[in-house]
């Protein structure tokens, strides 16, 4: 990602309920590959571009994510399988699921990318993790617990062009506060698959004629 330090950073996030958390550990600049055949990142309006390295930053409103995630935009960081490691709490027959204290890290065990982007029926079983194959290969993971979708992955061959690791798409929408004030998007994924006013919202802006509610409330004009 264009934007971010070329020292290492290290981000957290998880689902909703904090049944499944990861972290992501970013190296430092010289040891972030390059995806292959990829094109120079550009990062300003005169022209100026950088190589293009992971993790790669995308808004996605193809058909398939906006579905996905409910929302009109899906935000993916894209990064290696090596990157992400993950902990899953253990299905609690006592624990309600609504408006229950958030899972205790304590309790929770470490998983491998690879063990979560393509579960055994025992992970499955045992934890809140989720698995939906929407495509051929393509595994689309969630919390079951509190519904949170969390990452895509396709995990079939990619074939001899593809010369780096495995990769996985995560929401950044489900990083942490902390760490998500520390990133920005820096292109838009299929783009041609997009619908026309999310294009022009993302490309112009609201045009400053949208209502900016300050809270939840709608701010209605009460008649005397």
């Amino acid at each position: 990602m264009a934007y971010l330090p070329s020292k290492p950073v290290e981000f957290t996030g998880g689902c909703y309920c904090s049944a499944i958390r990861y972290t992501i550990k970013i190296p430092a600049l010289d040891q972030r590959p390059e995806p292959p055949n990829s094109l120079p990142t550009p990062i300003d309006k005169r022209g100026h571009t950088v190589p293009t390295r992971f993790p790669l930053i995308g808004f996605d409103h193809c058909q398939s994510c906006r579905r996905a995630c409910g929302a009109p935009v899906q935000l993916w960081m894209i990064l290696p399988y090596s990157w992400a490691f993950f902990t899953l709490q253990p299905r609690d027959p006592d624990h309600t699921g609504s408006y229950a204290e958030p899972f205790s890290p304590t309790e929770a065990k470490g998983y491998a990318t690879r063990d979560i982007v393509a579960p055994s029926k025992d992970v499955l079983a045992t934890t809140y993790l989720g698995m939906y194959e929407s495509s051929p290969n393509t595994h689309r993971s969630f919390c079951t617990q509190c519904g949170t979708p969390l990452l895509y992955a396709f995990v079939g061959d990619r074939g001899p062009a593809w010369t780096a690791e495995p990769v996985l798409d995560i929401a950044a929408g489900t990083l942490d506060q902390e760490s998500f004030d520390q990133i920005k998007p820096e292109r838009h994924d299929w783009w041609e698959d997009g619908t026309s006013w999310v294009k022009k919202v993302l490309r112009e802006g609201d045009g400053g004629v949208l209502i900016r509610h300050p809270t939840g409330t709608l701010n209605l004009k009460v008649e005397d």
